[in-house]
Formats: structure tokens, sequence, C-alpha cells
């Protein structure tokens, strides 16, 4: 077995984004009987015909296929705050390394959201993540 340091491994990268309104975070969570609670930031994994694109581009994009809004991203206003790699089950039931990219956007007025994938959004305050 090849020792862990000494694997090529290919990352694949996700994007998330932290949307902030006042003191609050958008979290996006469905429920199903039977299932534990699903919570997760909007966003989602840079496809292979993002590659040429900006993080932004996939970000924006799957910011309008979650949430059916469009953000122009502004990089005054768009702080990447997290970076995270870790192993995920796809679909398929492989096991792939990630590397999730976490971008906090702050904005003033709360836009009207089209749920497409999604059951429900709910804004959460810092007390409240750790019960999450």
């Amino acid at each position: 077995m090849t020792p862990l340091f000494e694997m090529d491994e290919t990352f694949y990268v996700a994007t998330k984004l932290c949307l902030k309104w006042n003191e609050s975070i958008l979290t996006l969570f469905e429920s199903h009987p039977g299932l534990p609670l699903w919570r997760d930031l909007p966003g989602g994994k840079i496809s292979k015909t993002d590659k040429n694109e900006d993080i932004f581009f996939t970000l924006r994009r799957e910011i309008k296929e979650e949430l059916g809004i469009d953000i122009v991203f502004d990089t005054s206003n768009t702080k990447l705050f997290s970076l995270e790699t870790k192993y995920e089950r796809t679909t398929k039931g492989e096991i792939r390394p990630f590397i999730f990219l976490c971008y906090l956007y702050e904005i003033h007025d709360i836009p009207r959201f089209v749920l497409t994938e999604n059951t429900s959004t709910q804004w959460i305050t810092q007390d409240q993540i750790d019960t999450c």
C-alpha cells in the first residue's frame, strides 16, 4: 500500500457561500421522515466545464441554481474565510479528496429566494450555530 504522503491525488474543489445579513447567516435545510435533518450552506462543486473560469463564476452559478438569485460578487465585500480539505463520498459511492472554499458575503437587504434544490432556508445567529 502506498503511503498517503506519496500518493498523487487530484483534489476536487467546491465553493460555499456564507451569506450574512445583520448578525445572521443563511442555511439551507431539508427534512425527510426517518432521516436526520440535513443542513448546509449554499454552493457546490466546480464542474469540468467551469475549470477555465474563476471561483466566483462557479459560486454565482450555484447560488442561482439553489436560491434563484443572481449575485454579482464585489471582491471588496467578498472574503475567503475558510478553506477545508476533507474526503467525501460521491453519489457513485467513490471517496474523493475535496477542497472547500467558503466565502463570506454581506448583504443589506434580504432577496426573495426561489428555491429549486432545497426544501427551505433559515437565517441563524452565531448562538444558534452550535445547536444545529
